[in-house]
């Protein structure tokens, strides 16, 4: 026997198998009768019932998904960066709003922006709900809660709700970060507090904080996520792939690639999305908890990367937000083609949106993907109305299938 099931270890390890047996106190409610109820009233609605009051309420109501229908129709699903506002702010001395309400978008939950660090400069410094960062390009340090992660081209930032944080160029270029934050549904739920503590400017004394060497806070928090750090993994539709597929989903990569028929719905949707839909993935944050970042409701997910000349495959599923690193070409969103190129963010809708990405251009395409971390909540909670659905693997050269 280990020797750390001896002794009080043994004691604890008996308790615990006694609770796991018993369902800890639990049993079938066979004690006690239900509280008393009232006796139901007539089935015809006493006279002090306002009828008018309660079929007004069901109406409006009955309206709401045709009134989100309506302004899903009428929202803006891209933006290219020629066409940003770009503001100053206290915050950040130059910055844009990409997908979001000022920006005629009709996003659930999420807002995404653009901003800038001037060379020797630091962003200000706030409190605010979480925070999803991308550097783009440059080189500097932030400090969260009082410790330092330094940041190049290709880190990921995740700022935990109300934690602490600022920015600081330390390059010689400026620093370029893409941000998505909760904003929408924090104030929704009430949760959203913004504390201005400094404001943006040019860099006196750098602060003096403690560096994080691995990227964690003092509470095994990732806060910083370096590129080389980053998960990869290679999207070929080949013999692993189409077997993994029809072993675990009943998928036919094969079949459905070259007919472009046969939908599959549901879980096996989501496997040949994962296995068959990009020339490739990095991850960075993942889904919630997959990297080691706190953040529960917005995360950027990571990179999807189609090569010169490919498409991603053609599936449906919740809200998904777009930002285009690298490359050029267009989508087809519920039919809709959408050009793109580097700078442009594009808006999947969902809850149900048939989208496929076309890279047109000489380069691999590098698609920045956000998503909420209530998103797989609400496909669980939706799937037998709106399923995950999928229709075709990526090729890697679009019209011809000779890799499979």
């Amino acid at each position: 026997m280990n020797a750390a099931l001896t002794g009080a270890g043994l004691v604890g390890f008996a308790l615990v198998s006694g609770c796991l047996a018993s369902g800890c106190g639990w049993e079938a409610n066979t004690k006690i009768d239900p509280p008393g109820v009232a006796s139901p009233r007539s089935a015809e609605a006493p006279p002090d019932v306002d009828v008018g009051e309660g079929a007004a309420i069901q109406a409006e109501r009955t309206a709401l998904w045709s009134d989100a229908q309506q302004r899903r129709a009428d929202a803006r699903i891209g933006l290219d960066e020629d066409e940003l506002h770009w503001i100053a702010t206290p915050q950040d001395a130059r910055t844009a709003f990409l997908v979001s309400r000022e920006t005629g978008f009709d996003a659930w939950g999420l807002e995404t922006r653009l901003a800038e660090i001037p060379v020797g400069w630091h962003t200000g410094r706030q409190r605010q709900g979480e925070q999803a960062i991308y550097v783009v390009h440059g080189n500097g340090f932030a400090v969260v809660n009082g410790v330092r992660f330094d940041f190049a081209d290709g880190t990921t930032l995740g700022i935990p709700y109300a934690a602490e944080r600022q920015l600081f160029n330390t390059g010689a270029a400026p620093v370029r970060y893409f941000s998505a934050t909760a904003f929408p549904i924090e104030r929704h739920l009430g949760l959203y507090h913004l504390e201005q503590l400094e404001d943006a400017g040019p860099n006196g004394a750098l602060p003096e904080a403690p560096t994080s060497d691995d990227g964690f806070d003092a509470r095994d928090r990732r806060i910083r996520l370096f590129w080389e750090e980053a998960w990869y993994r290679d999207g070929t539709v080949g013999l692993r792939a189409r077997l993994e597929a029809t072993l675990r989903g009943g998928v036919d990569l094969l079949r459905t690639n070259r007919a472009a028929s046969g939908e599959v719905d549901g879980e096996g949707a989501a496997l040949a999305s994962r296995l068959a839909h990009h020339s490739a993935w990095v991850r960075l944050m993942g889904d919630g908890g997959q990297m080691g970042f706190d953040n529960q409701l917005v995360l950027i997910s990571g990179f999807l990367i189609d090569d010169p000349g490919a498409h991603s495959g053609s599936h449906s599923h919740n809200e998904a937000l777009i930002y285009v690193v690298q490359g050029e070409g267009y989508s087809l969103i519920d039919g809709v083609k959408v050009p793109w190129r580097a700078g442009t963010s594009l808006h999947i809708q969902g809850p149900q949106t048939r989208h496929q990405h076309f890279n047109t251009g000489d380069e691999p395409a590098f698609l920045l993907r956000i998503a909420s971390g209530l998103r797989p909540i609400m496909e669980r909670a939706m799937a037998d109305v709106f399923p995950r659905q999928w229709w075709e693997a990526h090729e890697d050269a679009v019209g011809d299938d000779s890799r499979l």
